[in-house]
C-alpha cells in the first residue's frame, strides 16, 4: 500500500474510533476520564436516553466528525481560500508528494469500504 493511501485509511480508522467513543461515552457503562468535561457527557447521555435519540447521535457525529476531517483535507488539496496566499503538501519519508486530492480519496474510500452509503 503507498503513504497516500495509508494516510487516509488512517483517517478513516480515526473516524471510526471518535466516532464509537463518542457514542460510548453517552452510555451508562462509560470511562470518561480521557474527557475534559464529563458532566456534559453524563447530562447529554440521560437527554439522548430519555429521548431515545442514541442512534441519531451516532449519526450526527459520525457525519461532523467526516465532515471536519473531509474539510482539512479540502483545504490540505488546495480547494480553499487559504490556497490564495499558501499552498500546503504533504510528503512522505520517501520524498514522495501526496496528490491533490486527497478530499476525494478519503469519499472514496469510505464508499468502497461501506461507511458512507
Amino acid at each position: 500500500m503507498d503513504s497516500q493511501r495509508e494516510f487516509i485509511e488512517e483517517l478513516a480508522t480515526s473516524l471510526d474510533y471518535w466516532t464509537d467513543t463518542l457514542v460510548r461515552s453517552v452510555s451508562d457503562e462509560s470511562d470518561l476520564r480521557w474527557s475534559e468535561r464529563p458532566d456534559e457527557f453524563r447530562k447529554l447521555a440521560e437527554a439522548l436516553r430519555r429521548g431515545g435519540a442514541q442512534d441519531a447521535f451516532a449519526s450526527v457525529v459520525r457525519e461532523g466528525l467526516r465532515g471536519v476531517i473531509h474539510s482539512v483535507l479540502v483545504t490540505l488539496d488546495g480547494g480553499t481560500q487559504l490556497a490564495e496566499s499558501v499552498l500546503l503538501s504533504i510528503t512522505d519519508d520517501h520524498g514522495e508528494t501526496f496528490g491533490r486530492d486527497l478530499h476525494e480519496q478519503f469519499v472514496s474510500l469510505l464508499l468502497d469500504t461501506g461507511r458512507i452509503k
